[in-house]
């Protein structure tokens, strides 16, 4: 089985499955998911979705091979070893050795599960210390449960089989001892970790990817056997059994991070669903609703389904129509489609986004695709109007601006702003064109029609460079 990936984003891996739809959906399709409490609704249509947790996404395990390694020297596991490392030295030889022994061995035990339990669940840093302490003798009991019934087993294999069948059945307990292990952690059943058809079905559901950790635990094994013996045979005692219980308990954290790890990966096929958590996720605010409309937006486009987006864009506009994101969004749509219609209809509020932006070019293109000159179009604000002009003389777009300044003074009777207006079309007329004449034309006609405006005070100096044919340009107070 190979991983899945978005329906919608190929390049990412999908962590919902939708069964109606057959469709998988990745986080950027999901926003409004709830992935703690594994809960969703399709987007398309609103079946409940099958959570698929981080398998899909995360590193494969075999390139994770130094993190591994490096595990159990973080603070929390080192403390681990220290106890594996030095505690036996402290053991007297009577009985209350025995009994500290086996309380150590329960402790790295439960440890070791707790590696397991937290790795698989996709919280990847090593748990507390205090879990070592927290699970009692169960766990250890049925680990040596597992230990018992695979011997029993086994001695019934030799028995009945002779050495053929027994050396079949010890190549099969040893093949699956890393699946009972990933099997006791899961269901906390010894009858479940030692159960044939349940072990097989889960080194089948892993596939190749457990014969290739299979490995690396058989040379991890050997390494430490190797080690443990150098150890043992060529230092003193006082430093050989602490080096070796050092290399058992290191080991044993290793295989078990790696085993949660395997888990973690092929949840899927495992039958479970977790997520990687950090202190980030973990402390995540509240989700942005806005994200969902974003992703239905986008899966709709993908869809063809662009009366769908048109729809959804338009209610949002409605509503929120400060936010420039989602008018720009429409407007992109309309644009693409040609929508001539929709775009007369926003078309006043697109210019005003492109004004806003100080975007010259954009706004050339708007206004010929709404026919400015030539349709019934108008904008009806004088402000505006002043703001799209000083961006077209900018552009060289003077026919553009003959064509939205014409009959400015009758729209806009009360509005000072339109001797601005005439002054940029004089500006035009003037610079642009050579056009003196109709330039003095319209300075006279500013002059005449708005004697308070404060243009009034250059006006002469204005009349005086169109008369001598020089650029036009606006004078400034100091």
């Amino acid at each position: 089985m190979s991983s899945m990936y978005c329906h919608y984003h190929p390049a990412d891996a999908s962590k919902w499955y939708c069964q109606r739809c057959a469709r998988h959906f990745c986080s950027r399709c999901m926003p409004d998911g709830d992935e703690r409490k594994k809960r969703g609704h399709c987007p398309i249509c609103s079946f409940s979705l099958k959570y698929e947790g981080a398998g899909n996404q995360v590193q494969p395990f075999w390139e994770r091979i130094n993190e591994f390694f490096a595990y159990p020297f973080q603070r929390d596991p080192l403390m681990v070893l220290l106890l594996g490392t030095f505690v036996p030295l402290l053991l007297p030889g009577s009985w209350l050795g025995l009994i500290g022994s086996v309380m150590l061995l329960a402790v790295l035990t439960q440890y070791a599960y707790s590696i397991i339990e937290q790795t698989s669940e996709g919280r990847l840093n090593p748990p507390a210390f205090a879990s070592a302490f927290s699970g009692g003798l169960g766990i250890m009991f049925q680990q040596m449960g597992v230990f018992i019934l695979f011997a029993l087993m086994l001695a019934g294999a030799f028995h009945v089989g002779g050495s053929m069948l027994g050396g079949l059945a010890l190549a099969f307990i040893l093949l699956v001892l890393p699946a009972s292990t990933m099997v006791l952690a899961l269901e906390k059943n010894v009858a479940d970790a030692v159960n044939p058809l349940r072990l097989l079905t889960l080194v089948v559901a892993i596939g190749w990817p457990y014969m290739r950790l299979y490995g690396y635990l058989v040379l991890l094994s050997l390494a430490m056997g190797a080690a443990q013996e150098f150890a043992l045979l060529h230092f003193p005692t006082w430093i050989g059994w602490p080096l070796s219980g050092f290399l058992s308990s290191y080991f044993l954290l290793v295989l078990f991070n790696m085993l949660g790890y395997l888990m973690f990966q092929y949840q899927g096929r495992l039958g479970y669903a977790a997520d990687i958590h950090t202190e980030e996720s973990l402390g995540a605010g509240p989700r942005d609703r806005s994200k969902r409309l974003d992703a239905d937006i986008d899966m709709n486009l993908k869809d063809g389904h662009y009366e769908q987006v048109l729809v959804l864009l338009e209610d949002i506009v409605r509503k929120h129509p400060e936010n420039n994101t989602r008018v720009e969004h429409l407007y992109r749509l309309l644009k693409a489609s040609r929508n001539i219609e929709k775009l007369e209809k926003y078309g006043e509020r697109f210019i005003r986004l492109v004004v806003d932006r100080n975007q010259g070019a954009e706004l050339c293109a708007l206004l010929r695709l709404l026919q400015v000159g030539e349709s019934n179009f108008r904008v009806s604000n004088a402000k505006l109007v002043l703001g799209m002009l000083e961006l077209l003389y900018h552009q060289g777009e003077y026919r553009l601006m003959f064509a939205l300044a014409q009959d400015a003074h009758k729209r806009f009777p009360e509005d000072a702003v339109i001797a601005e207006v005439y002054f940029f079309v004089a500006r035009a007329l003037a610079n642009g064109l050579q056009q003196w004449d109709k330039a003095l034309t319209y300075l006279k006609f500013i002059e005449r029609t708005f004697p308070d405006h404060p243009i009034q005070q250059f006006m002469p100096e204005y009349q005086a460079m169109v008369a001598k044919h020089e650029r036009l340009e606006l004078i400034r107070n100091e």
